[in-house]
């Protein structure tokens, strides 16, 4: 609930008013199994199940089910798509103690996987992000681009020394 609420605070910050993102992201982890490689699309046929039940436009339905499935390799072809990836990774730019409480609760969504399973695999995302150009997609969130390399850097560090 807390993921969902940051999520339509920094929409809202950023200006984006659209009653579709909001929809979507209260849908966008609605099936959220770590073992499953499918979760984006799922959660999407969740939404547009619901919606179409509910008669809500198909406009409407294409573009929340645009957001929700943007997220599964977090790359978007809308500026919609876009700045929906940054607040949903917001996370990234928090203060180190929110950081490292996010970086906790993933490790205990995950405890299926093995430390030897699951730190290769954290490592690899986390320099996934740090690999690219920008971490955030959008202008909006240049600005915290600084504090979220910091954070993914201490924490891979953190996992490196396990390995």
């Amino acid at each position: 609930i807390l993921h969902i609420y940051n999520m339509i605070t920094t929409l809202e910050c950023c200006g984006y008013t659209r009653v579709e993102g909001v929809v979507a992201t209260f849908y966008h982890d609605v099936v959220y199994d770590v073992i499953a490689v499918d979760n984006e699309e799922r959660s999407a046929g969740v939404a547009m199940g619901l919606l179409k039940l509910l008669a809500v436009d198909e406009v409407s339905i294409y573009l929340i089910r645009r957001l929700i499935l943007s997220t599964k390799q977090h790359k978007a072809k809308s500026n919609d798509e876009k700045l929906f990836i940054d607040a949903d990774m917001s996370i990234l730019a928090s203060s180190h103690v929110e950081y490292d409480s996010y970086a906790k609760n993933i490790r205990q969504e995950y405890l299926v996987f093995s430390d030897e399973t699951y730190i290769p695999i954290r490592i690899q995302f986390i320099e996934g992000l740090l690999g690219r150009e920008r971490v955030f997609l959008t202008e909006e969130f240049k600005a915290q681009e600084v504090l979220a390399r910091k954070n993914l850097q201490r924490e891979l560090k953190r996992l490196q020394v396990h390995v």
